[in-house]
């Protein structure tokens, strides 16, 4: 795991890679029983994954366009090639998909860009891990307008991943998060261990009313949870990116980070955070950017050290 520093920068080219890189056409339809990688699910239905699966460089080991799909990894692992230019997901289920349930039965994903990418809407992953990817959760939504920044394009955003949920699950020792939620708005992240990441574990960039609760997001290399809307320097941005709003923060453990345990970054506005417990982060346990915290609200948080007495 590369330690990336402290910038918000860090991970975005990787990160802009997947969300820009061209969708390769699917070689053939997934049958209910899964037993290789390279298909897609394009009809609604119950599928599982029979045995371990091995990716190939520069596509999705699944990918899913259909709605009303039930995957069941059985506990079978998947992996992918791990090289640097795989800009591709072990599962991947695209934006016009939605209510789908991928259940993972301990199942393990490895080596891609992103274990798991959701475009889609009413998504449920649960009960598996996403570790040793770049980002092991990715949840891509739109970002407002077009926007010509020093890190990249954003062109015309599909609408905004909306209430998929993250649930018992895992995302740690990945390259840059364990947990990413890009644009989306009322997702759930919840009891999710994202531990050992290079730059934070679990990050909520340009979204609104996302919930992330019950989880453990220690001994990452910056944040353990950062909200916040910077992809790249603001003034660089045509036109300015909307901020992160209303999102939450709640019940879980933030220690042993490179900067910040929680860090309310530029950009984030409105933000509850409540019940938590932090220590022993490198800069402060809790921070704000915000002057005298201007609407968010820091409540019952256990913590040694922060930025601002707005902070309780």
């Amino acid at each position: 795991m590369a330690f990336l520093g402290c910038r918000r920068s860090a991970g975005a080219a990787a990160l802009l890679a997947v969300i820009l890189s061209p969708t390769l056409a699917a070689a053939r339809s997934c049958a209910k029983a899964i037993m290789s990688c390279g298909c897609t699910i394009d009809a609604p239905g119950k599928y599982t994954v029979g045995a371990p699966l091995v990716g190939s460089s520069g596509a999705d080991c699944i990918a899913i366009t259909a709605h009303h799909v039930t995957l069941d990894l059985q506990g079978n692992p998947i992996t992918g090639p791990g090289a640097p230019e795989n800009f591709r997901s072990g599962i991947h289920v695209k934006r016009h998909a939605h209510h789908v349930t991928i259940e993972g039965d301990g199942a393990a994903i490895s080596r891609f860009a992103s274990g798991i990418e959701i475009d889609g809407a009413n998504v449920t992953a649960r009960n598996l891990s996403a570790d040793d990817n770049s980002t092991g959760v990715l949840i891509v939504g739109s970002i407002s307008g077009t926007h010509t920044c020093a890190c990249g394009l954003f062109p015309l955003c599909p609408p905004p991943a909306s209430h998929n949920s993250i649930e018992k699950g895992e995302a740690s020792n990945n390259g840059t998060r364990g947990v990413l939620v890009s644009g989306g708005s009322e997702n759930t992240v919840e009891r999710v261990e994202a531990n050992n990441n290079g730059y934070a574990g679990i990050c909520v960039f340009l979204g609104n009313r996302n919930r992330i609760a019950n989880f453990t997001a220690d001994s990452n290399g910056c944040y353990g949870v950062d909200v916040s809307h910077l992809f790249c320097p603001e003034q660089q941005c045509i036109p300015p990116l909307p901020p992160a709003k209303h999102n939450s923060i709640e019940k879980g453990e933030a220690s042993n980070n490179g900067a910040y345990g929680i860090d309310l970054a530029r950009g984030s506005h409105r933000t509850r955070v409540t019940g938590n417990t932090t220590s022993a982060n490198g800069t402060d346990d809790l921070f704000d950017v915000n002057s005298h915290c201007d609407h968010d609200q820091w409540k019952g948080n256990t913590f040694a050290t922060s930025n601002q007495a707005c902070i309780h």
